[in-house]
């Protein structure tokens, strides 16, 4: 579907102001009905389809388009906002609905404490970075290079997520974290319900898991129809970030593996909380080869070094 070309300037800029014009005409319509959000959250879609690439350009292109798509479901609680403001809400995933402006003491004391922390993970992760250079990490065993990914992967995601708010926060504006400190979670329905990607679990909660318990339907088909969901948007997002390098249904499986544990999960005592935290980083240790396989190429393009991929025997284990 795409190219594994470096993402070319001309596309960077059609794409760019495509997602951002886009954007701009639906803050000016405001469209009403559900179907015609719809069909523009369709539109925003498909544009990184018309911008073949891969890396971190295509990434951040395809993951945009992903935010203003599900933005667009939610725009009836944006209602009494100005274009400017709901202009910015489509496109920025933390800022909060409803305009409660910080106080210049709230800017200080929030702002300051986003950038300790996202200070600290980047520092963190450059430091272990430099430190495992020296090694050769891709003769470890998989479940430790699966371990050291998933470390490395949440606390640049999360930073990042963080400096995102750091932005919001210093013009003054509310945010809603995206994620809430995620290898904190006893158990593994408390790290996809709670703690990991806010923005994608409440669009989940509002459009499939609540219009499916409205119709009396059993948890386990609203658990694995949300995690199959989810499985489907990440297969869209990796084909996206991923160009011709990409891989199918790696992710797909990933989230319906996710969803059964959930779902097993309710029926096993609640462990003590470090327990809980200890098993539940080995859960995601395990399974995480299934998420980062289709990803692989797309996260040594942005700097991740090429051997702690060595999943080779564990892809050709999947794919025969």
């Amino acid at each position: 579907m795409l190219s594994e070309t470096p993402f070319p300037w001309a596309n960077w800029l059609l794409c760019c102001l495509a997602i951002v014009g886009l954007s701009a005409i639906v803050a000016w319509l405001r469209p009403r009905s559900i179907g015609s959000r719809w069909c523009w959250a369709l539109l925003v879609l498909i544009l990184p389809i018309f911008f073949p690439s891969r890396g971190a350009v295509a990434t951040f292109f395809t993951g945009l388009s992903v935010v203003v798509a599900v933005r667009l479901s939610d725009m009836r609680a944006m209602q009494g906002a100005t274009r400017m403001r709901l202009f910015f809400w489509l496109l920025i995933p933390v800022l909060k609905e409803q305009r409660q402006p910080l106080s210049p003491q709230e800017r200080w004391a929030y702002g300051g404490k986003l950038l300790l922390s996202a200070g600290f993970k980047l520092g963190l992760w450059q430091m272990i970075a430099v430190a495992l250079s020296r090694e050769n990490p891709g003769e470890w065993h998989w479940f430790l290079r699966s371990a050291l990914l998933i470390l490395f992967f949440v606390l640049n995601l999360t930073a990042l997520s963080q400096l995102i708010e750091l932005i919001v926060v210093v013009f003054g504006e509310r945010t809603e974290p995206a994620f809430r400190a995620p290898f904190l979670s006893r158990s593994v329905r408390e790290f996809w319900g709670r703690r990991w990607n806010r923005f994608i679990s409440r669009f989940a909660l509002r459009h499939i898991a609540r219009p499916l318990a409205d119709q009396q339907r059993s948890r386990a088909l609203i658990g694995l129809t949300v995690f199959g969901a989810s499985g489907v948007y990440h297969e869209y997002f990796a084909a996206g970030a991923s160009g011709g390098a990409y891989v199918p249904l790696f992710m797909l499986v990933f989230f319906l593996v996710q969803g059964v544990a959930v779902l097993l999960s309710e029926r096993l005592p609640q462990p003590p909380r470090p327990l809980g935290v200890l098993l539940s980083f080995i859960w995601m240790s395990a399974t995480a080869p299934l998420f980062f396989l289709p990803l692989e190429v797309v996260l040594i393009d942005v700097g991740y070094p090429s051997p702690w991929f060595s999943f080779l025997e564990l892809k050709q284990l999947l794919l025969t």
